[in-house]
């Protein structure tokens, strides 16, 4: 809706989105339609100072304005079909709903591609510490070599980058607008390439056992020994080579090459040290995706670590391919 005040929406933004019809987004709540002319609708707003072209407007009655009162100004300003209660004398497409206000949520979900359903999604509730927390679990998420999105009272970031929010709990249509920012922004090309897949993958805390041996020092060098042993299953992710890779003279060639990843969490910094390995795996059949293999290694992180790296807890994770593990706590 209009009046005074600013404005309460966010920003349109230019992103990957299906092709939908009012029709379509009106299937997702059963609404009746009427005057589908098979235009399609790119974005969701509830404000009609804030109606980006071809958007779906939605009505939505409140306690001191009512927001069938705006749809004119709305269609006026660009939007391709409004979301209404009652029908209205407006040359537009309409869809008919008991209540806007429920029907706002997963009409603006479609508009948007369901961005809720590519993502793993966590809710945090309490009374004291939930943006504490945020900040925790994403430093971990980001420690694992993917991308977090946050939403609360201190706005939104998107992979660590501050995102304008206009509210810090959005409406609908704000909200799967960002939730499909944060989807786009999994995908893009800074994001390591075997973590690249069509959807996020889901990292489980199991198959890995690693400890970090006692930090030392050799011959005037800090060496900080870091010992695994994991299962790693074949996949596009993690395969490096597989068959005829060179042996040793009087070894037996491994079976394939399969890429690991070990994560420093360093403090002070945005991202974390990583450090890519490839570890030969043997098995006495040839390998094919979904096989499960296991495979041993040891290296030194002080080859990785920064030089002069403060004093202080850091923290170690390993990643191969769906399995994690950690954080394994690293004291210099």
């Amino acid at each position: 809706m209009t009046g005074a005040g600013r404005r309460v929406g966010s920003p349109a933004v230019e992103l990957p989105l299906p092709a939908v019809t009012l029709s379509d987004t009106a299937a997702a709540v059963r609404a009746e339609v009427r005057g589908d002319d098979g235009r399609l609708l790119t974005d969701a707003s509830y404000d009609s100072r804030a109606v980006a072209p071809d958007s779906l407007f939605f009505c939505i009655p409140g306690d001191q304005e009512d927001g069938h009162r705006f749809a004119r100004a709305a269609l006026t300003a660009g939007a391709g079909a409004i979301v209404v209660e009652r029908w209205l004398e407006v040359d537009a497409p309409q869809a008919l709903v008991p209540s806007v206000r429920e029907a706002i949520g997963p009409m603006s979900s479609v508009i948007f591609g369901r961005p809720a359903e590519a993502l793993r999604t966590i809710g945090i509730t309490g009374t004291n510490g939930k943006t504490t927390t945020t900040y925790l679990l994403e430093a971990i998420i980001r420690a694992a070599g993917l991308r977090a999105g946050v939403i609360g009272t201190n706005g939104a970031r998107i992979d660590g980058d501050a995102v304008e929010l206009a509210r810090t709990t959005p409406e609908a249509p704000d909200l799967h607008r960002l939730l499909a920012r944060m989807r786009s922004a999994g995908h893009r090309d800074g994001l390591p390439r075997y973590f690249r897949t069509p959807e996020t993958p889901q990292l489980q805390s199991a198959g890995i056992a690693a400890a970090l041996g006692p930090v030392a020092a050799k011959g005037g060098a800090r060496q900080i020994p870091l010992h695994a042993a994991m299962r790693l299953e074949v996949s596009p992710q993690t395969l490096v080579q597989q068959a005829a890779v060179a042996a040793a003279p009087g070894q037996r060639p491994p079976a394939a090459v399969l890429r690991v990843m070990v994560l420093v969490l360093i403090k002070d910094r945005n991202i974390p040290v990583r450090i890519p390995l490839e570890i030969p795996v043997w098995s006495d059949r040839p390998l094919k995706p979904g096989d499960l293999v296991e495979a041993v290694f040891s290296i030194d992180l002080a080859d990785a670590m920064p030089k002069a790296a403060a004093p202080g807890t850091y923290q170690v994770y390993v990643v191969g391919g769906r399995y994690l593990s950690g954080p394994h706590a690293l004291a210099l």
